[in-house]
């Protein structure tokens, strides 16, 4: 998908009220925590937010970063 695509998609799922999924390296530079951090919150259970997997692949969710980000849950 390019980036246009993408920007695209997210600003109709804002739009539609979805809840819009972002791969562990996205979340990660949100966050301002490492990928492997990210895998590690996965694997362990232990971090602020989990993920939700589509395709064997991690996706967090917008909505649970946000929430991270707004001090509701700390990134650890």
């Amino acid at each position: 998908m390019q980036p246009s695509a993408t920007r695209d998609a997210r600003e109709l799922c804002a739009a539609a009220n979805v809840d819009h999924t972002v791969p562990t390296n996205e979340a990660a530079v949100l966050l301002g925590v490492t990928a492997q951090t990210m895998r590690r919150w996965a694997c362990q259970g232990c971090g602020p937010i989990q993920p939700s997997h589509v395709n064997g692949r991690l996706r967090w969710s917008v909505a649970s970063i946000r929430t991270v980000l707004a001090g509701t849950a700390s990134a650890a």
